[in-house]
């Protein structure tokens, strides 16, 4: 499908806008103790709206996006943890693109994305680029990924209901 300038001129400005969004929530964020890499945020609701709205290739670029900037303005880049927010935004993208916001489409969705994303990936980057050992970075990532999977399921959900509703009116093309 041939998009026309007005329409991915559209899309881009709207993505950049979620990108934005995302930086500043994901530096919004809860965490018990600076030691322990427990990190509890809702960067990923502008993100969602993205990958939902245009699939998983603008979920996956917008969420990168999103991780680069804010990297560079706080804690500096790491490949890895960038590759990992580009997994779940194209993870989003392949669940909910074109689809509604129901609860079982949330959880099965979050949850892939806390299983193989979150938990493993994010064990191995903590492993090898942060030098934590193996039950610290297991112990620390099962945590943040199960006990931010309910959250997420709960914002998406309620997302879910504002833009289900208004499906076809704003952001569709």
């Amino acid at each position: 499908m041939h998009l026309s300038r007005h329409r991915q001129v559209k899309r881009l400005t709207f993505s950049a806008m979620c990108v934005a969004a995302s930086v500043v929530l994901c530096r919004l964020y809860i965490s018990p103790s600076a030691t322990t890499g427990l990190r509890f945020e809702v960067g990923f609701l502008p993100i969602l709206i993205v990958a939902h709205l245009y699939g998983p290739l603008y979920g996956g670029m917008a969420y990168m996006l999103s991780d680069l900037i804010g990297a560079v303005v706080t804690t500096g880049i790491n490949p890895f943890i960038t590759l990992c927010k580009t997994a779940v935004g194209v993870l989003m993208g392949i669940f909910f693109y074109r689809h509604k916001l129901t609860f079982l489409r949330s959880l099965i969705a979050f949850s892939v994305i806390a299983v193989f994303v979150e938990f493993l990936s994010m064990v191995l980057v903590f492993r090898y680029s942060f030098g934590h050992p193996w039950l610290t970075a297991f112990y620390q990532r099962a945590l943040t990924a199960f006990v931010m999977l309910p959250v997420r399921v709960l914002f998406a959900c309620l997302l879910g209901d504002l833009l289900n509703e208004r499906r076809g009116k704003i952001f569709y093309e």
